[in-house]
């Protein structure tokens, strides 16, 4: 029998990991439940000193009093992680990376990770999950896995992050439940599935649940049938993502929803002027209940014979242009099935379905811009044969597409107005001809040699500001298209600095000044035209901030500017906020960022802008200045971010907007599973039932409309 000589272990216990503390090779730390061994001596460079001889007009570091000099515990290069914790992480939550041992609970159920290390896997999945505990209770209502607008349950691919930052603008909100519903509050539009439309005049007082048909799940052999659409339990569809556009304000255009369920079935609901429901050939009935998109052809647009029909493929994920949009007025939709081909439907006015040539092909429905109103497989010649293993679309009516094969290459189609595709030789054209790319085109940047895609977000609104960015597996940020208001050169490699718009068409590689110096864990984009990008920094988890800064969303008084020079040059540090994990702005549809609130790894909520409607939950509307708060890193300061208020003992777990045009309002998924909101609740002509005031529609009646009833804390939504 072997024996150790504990006289030879050179390993030095230092307690909890401190971020001030620069550990040496057998340093030994504990770290959100596991110990780890420092392999490698933290280098010196990883300290960072405040640098003030630059002004702060230009420049903000890292404020004088804080200095770093580790690196977490969860970067191999410099920690092994020695004794794996079976830890207990309360609640599930999405776009959380967990690691082996985890236990999280979710509707009662228990599991434990089996493997770890994967951001935003799902309980289900049995690659990463194993379900040690069955709750007796099996009453799941209620309970939010995540909200409307985002990935797949369970997609991992682009961080598990939603891929556009102009927020989602609706009076409705809803969320995907773990019980498999659609849950849907506030005004009921088109795109609810309600059965019928209420425009923004009346919202219903509680929770309510579109009713599904599951036409192919009920053939399939689940239910004694010979269908292939069966689903991993063998019980009813459950409803893994849910896309959403808003309508307009009359409810007379606009308004669209995709549901994807775990069997692959796509259903939709919503206007259907331009075959946004993909019924039927020349089908343009809007519907306001959910029905099956559907295709049994089994041709793709080029006329080849391919093995499989869209009802008889496994969908895995859906996405639409006007996704996260209102008032558009038209959307082109997309779905990306398990065997790596894409499907189109939709408006197709520019091009934007991918289908092209501009010529009518041998089995295609017209030409390369004619809607279509039945999914059409986009031909897999068109991506070089290659599987397409992602897909995001944006840009509302003017939509464009990207799409991920399997060796990593980034594919894109649709209008590229502003350059935001990155194609260098198809870029601005106002008069949307020249930029338009009819079938997908290989982007010529080679990601591989540079760690890979690991994150993109698309952004503009309507044709204004398209742009895209990307992070590489190298922590570098990319750049493509147009950024407003670059007078001190925000894109450092955008030439002709000091005008106020910039465009480059193709992608350039953000790597000087502070660039050069930090690398980028995640990010996220915050607005419009006038937009913030909001930094993770990776070993540290501190957060950084660049862009607009008119109410002082970078969270610094130095760099508080109201006219002129209002966007700072280089990312600032903000204090107080660190390990964030989504970021999300709640003015949705405006065209700039105002109103900003970031969650983190321990539940905390902070929020900073203008709060015009008591969206960020303080207790109060407009100015987040508090005279006589204490400048404490805990609390925020005057002109810093500040915490958002949770009822008692709770944390928050997920964050979603959902207010228009400057209203703005939230979503908070608590460690509870429940969904909490506040902010905006009617504009004052009636429409007071968004956040679920009882009976206030009769008491407006009566006492001929006293006025809105805004929330400024979070609250509870019957149910």
């Amino acid at each position: 029998m072997s024996s150790i000589d504990i006289s030879k272990l050179r390993n030095r216990w230092m307690g909890k990991w401190n971020p001030s503390v620069r550990y040496e090779t057998n340093d030994v730390v504990q770290y959100r439940g596991s110990s780890y061994v420092c392999v490698k001596d933290i280098p010196e460079t990883q300290v960072v000193v405040a640098d003030t001889s630059i002004s702060t007009n230009v420049y903000q570091s890292i404020p004088p009093t804080l200095v770093l000099k580790s690196i977490e515990p969860t970067d191999r290069t410099y920690w092994l992680d020695m004794a794996p914790a079976t830890a207990w992480k309360e609640t599930w939550t999405a776009r959380t990376t967990y690691t082996q041992g985890d236990v999280v609970e979710l509707g009662g159920d228990l599991y434990i990770c089996i493997l770890g290390g994967v951001r935003n896997t799902y309980v289900t999945d049995s690659r990463y999950w194993t379900k040690i505990f069955e709750n007796a209770d099996r009453d799941h209502r209620y309970i939010c896995a995540d909200f409307f607008n985002q990935q797949p349950l369970g997609w991992t691919r682009n961080l598990g992050d939603a891929w556009w930052g102009s927020g989602t603008p609706s009076w409705m909100f809803g969320f995907v439940g773990y019980d498999g519903n659609a849950y849907v509050g506030g005004g009921k539009y088109r795109g609810a599935g309600m059965g019928n439309s209420s425009a923004n005049s009346l919202g219903q007082t509680g929770w309510v649940t579109p009713g599904f048909s599951f036409v192919d799940w009920l053939v399939s052999s689940d239910k004694g049938g010979a269908g292939t659409m069966t689903t991993p339990d063998g019980q009813t569809p459950k409803v893994i993502q849910w896309a959403h556009c808003g309508g307009d304000s009359t409810g007379s255009s606009g308004g669209n929803s995709l549901w994807l369920m775990n069997n692959g079935e796509v259903y939709a609901s919503g206007y259907n002027a331009q075959g946004q429901l993909g019924i039927a050939a020349a089908d343009t009935t809007t519907r306001w209940w959910p029905t099956r998109v559907s295709n049994t052809a089994t041709l793709d647009w080029l006329g080849n014979t391919i093995s499989k029909s869209f009802n008889q493929t496994k969908m895995i994920k859906v996405c639409m242009t006007s996704q996260g949009f209102w008032n558009q007025g038209a959307t082109s939709c997309f779905s990306l099935g398990d065997d790596g081909t894409v499907w189109a439907w939709g408006y197709n006015g520019y091009g934007q379905l991918g289908l092209g040539p501009e010529s009518t092909a041998t089995n295609s429905v017209g030409q390369a811009q004619t809607d279509q109103f039945q999914p059409r497989r986009i031909p897999q010649s068109f991506f070089d044969h290659k599987k397409i293993v992602d897909i995001m679309a944006h840009g509302g009516i003017y939509g464009w597409v990207f799409a991920v094969d399997e060796d990593g290459f980034l594919w894109t189609w649709g209008l590229n107005i502003r350059g935001g595709s990155g194609l260098a030789d198809r870029h601005a054209d106002t008069g949307y001809t020249l930029g338009r790319q009819f079938t997908p085109v290989r982007v010529s940047t080679d990601w591989n040699r540079h760690g890979g895609i690991r994150k993109i977000m698309m952004n503009g609104t309507a044709g204004n500001w398209e742009h895209t960015f990307i992070l590489d597996g190298e922590g570098y940020l990319w750049f493509a298209g147009q950024y407003q208001q670059n007078n001190y050169t925000q894109m450092y490699s955008v030439t002709n600095s000091g005008t106020t718009t910039q465009t480059t068409t193709k992608f350039v590689r953000l790597d000087k000044n502070w660039f050069s110096e930090h690398k980028i864990d995640n990010f996220w984009l915050c607005g419009g035209g006038e937009f913030n990008v909001i930094i993770r920094e990776a070993g540290t988890g501190l957060t950084y901030a660049f862009g607009t800064n008119e109410e002082g969303q970078l969270g610094q008084a130095s760099n508080h500017r109201y006219s002129g020079a209002t966007w700072t040059p280089f990312p600032t540090a903000i204090r107080g906020v660190r390990y964030v994990k989504d970021a999300i702005i709640l003015d949705s549809g405006k065209s700039s960022a105002t109103t900003i609130m970031m969650l983190t790894d321990d539940g905390e909520i902070w929020c900073r802008g203008t709060n015009s409607y008591g969206g960020l939950g303080l207790g109060f509307a407009g100015s987040t200045t508090i005279p006589g708060v204490e400048e404490i890193e805990d609390n925020g300061s005057q002109n810093e971010y500040h915490k958002m208020p949770l009822p008692p003992g709770s944390k928050a777990e997920g964050i979603c907007d959902f207010g228009n045009e400057g209203y703005d309002s939230v979503m908070v998924r608590l460690d509870n599973g429940g969904v909490y909101i506040t902010g905006f609740d009617g504009t004052g002509t009636g429409s007071h039932m968004i956040q679920g005031h009882l009976n206030v529609a009769s008491y407006n009646n009566r006492v001929s409309n006293p006025g809105s009833y805004h929330w400024y804390t979070l609250h509870s939504y019957p149910g």
